[in-house]
């Protein structure tokens, strides 16, 4: 709710959680996380994790690629075998 309230946004088409109780792992397929600037990554399927005492650092695994969306040169695909990104949050947003 609070990164929404910045401008952010988080979409997907289905979602799946687990791992509980040592870590929180959840699967989103059709994922898309936008900023206010226009930027935004998609992909077809994240797998993401954080261990369950440590909920604001996740770290995810993107099996079939990404595309990023930038505003003034639109889409870039990325595939490879093993694309991983990993997600802060902080006081002043997601980096």
């Amino acid at each position: 709710a609070a990164v929404g309230r910045g401008g952010y946004a988080l979409t997907w088409g289905s979602r799946r959680v687990g791992g509980f109780p040592f870590r929180l792992a959840v699967t989103l397929t059709d994922a898309r996380f936008a900023s206010p600037t226009g930027r935004a990554v998609s992909a077809p399927r994240v797998e993401a994790e954080a261990v369950a005492y440590r909920p604001d650092r996740w770290v995810a695994t993107l099996p079939a690629g990404l595309t990023i969306e930038r505003p003034l040169t639109g889409p870039t695909k990325v595939e490879g075998r093993s694309i991983r990104a990993s997600v802060v949050r902080t006081d002043r947003g997601p980096r």
